[in-house]
């Protein structure tokens, strides 16, 4: 394993942690997206750096994990993907040091959500990828449907 913790951050009345047999941390900030759950999840785990990885994002496997922990800058604010020649950023599979706390609750405090402009404000570590298709996410029926026919070839 990778000697970390799981839990599940959670807005509201779900209870992904227990169907999962794990812990949840409730969204202290609940209306604020992924900025608010990131920064609870900070907070919870005082002076420790935090995985974030979104539960809609069905490629993402171990080794991916493994190359963003083993090559993550604990020296920068946050570490994460980017493929592409633009270097495209893939935040939603990251890791989120403790240093970040003062942006995060600045950007809430005055309602600055968006979180690429956040992470662009921010000293970050890239780690260049060269298979954008392993960030996929689904967001609904649809997604899903084209990610299950592309799978199984039909």
């Amino acid at each position: 394993g990778l000697g970390m913790e799981v839990s599940f951050s959670e807005n509201g009345d779900s209870d992904w942690g227990k169907r999962w047999g794990k812990s949840s941390l409730k969204d202290q900030y609940g209306d604020k997206g992924p900025l608010g759950a990131i920064l609870s999840g900070l907070e919870h785990f005082e002076g420790k750096s935090l995985l974030v990885g979104a539960c809609d994002m069905p490629l993402v496997d171990e080794i991916l994990i493994r190359t963003l922990v083993n090559q993550r800058d604990a020296g920068q604010a946050v570490s994460l993907f980017c493929h592409g020649e633009e270097e495209r950023l893939e935040p939603m599979l990251s890791i989120w040091e403790p240093l970040s706390i003062p942006y995060l609750r600045e950007a809430i405090r005055h309602d600055q959500l968006s979180l690429m402009k956040l992470i662009r404000s921010m000293s970050i570590h890239l780690i260049p990828h060269d298979q954008p298709q392993a960030f996929l996410n689904i967001n609904d029926p649809a997604d899903y449907e084209s990610f299950i026919q592309g799978q199984t070839g039909s």
